[in-house]
């Protein structure tokens, strides 16, 4: 008989349980995300703003945007090192990393990154992120995310000759496409 109470007990306990946990779940559900008839499409653009941003994990340099100097011209994805700036293909800094395209347009510039610390620098990039998302079909960045170990020799300053283009069909105002710079060690040179 106590054994047969208990076993009852036992049961309306993990019922109640289950009905207590129905009924928080059911008054707590509430549609805290948009659902997809709410989230609002980008609309075309007659300029969009393009900002190129980095993340850096062990790396102690920094990486600049530049204008590409014009006295000769640079072959996309041209990748050198030069100790002496005045002879350098890249010109002026791209204002806080941000310049305006329309859709359908293209711009070339310089990814540099100079080394005056005392040790060479060994680095490589994750693949680049868009954000807003909903603004990240329709674009090409042709970058330097493309599995492969870069080197920076003490005294010198690395560029890459890169290229981003919108496809006419672009949708939204502004875009910002960032990469993480990560630093690595001269053995993953070969990678």
């Amino acid at each position: 008989m106590v054994s047969r109470l208990k076993g009852r007990l036992f049961y309306m306990g993990r019922f109640a349980s289950l009905f207590l946990s129905l009924c928080f779940f059911s008054f707590c559900k509430q549609d805290s995300h948009p659902t997809d008839s709410s989230i609002t499409p980008p609309g075309r653009s007659d300029s969009v703003e393009v900002s190129i941003t980095w993340d850096y994990r062990d790396l102690p340099l920094k990486m600049d945007i530049r204008e590409p100097s014009g006295l000769r011209p640079l072959e996309l994805w041209t990748t050198d090192l030069v100790q002496n700036l005045q002879n350098a293909p890249f010109s002026s800094l791209i204002p806080d990393s941000k310049f305006q395209l329309p859709p359908g347009g293209k711009k070339s510039f310089v990814l540099t990154m100079t080394n005056s610390g005392t040790e060479d620098i060994y680095f490589f990039a994750a693949p680049h992120i868009a954000s807003p998302v909903e603004h990240s079909l329709g674009f090409k960045f042709k970058c330097l995310c493309v599995n492969h170990v870069f080197h920076v020799p003490i005294g010198s300053t690395w560029y890459r000759a890169v290229e981003f283009k919108l496809s006419d069909h672009f949708l939204g105002n502004r875009l910002v496409v960032s990469h993480t710079l990560i630093g690595t060690t001269k053995d993953r040179l070969g990678d």
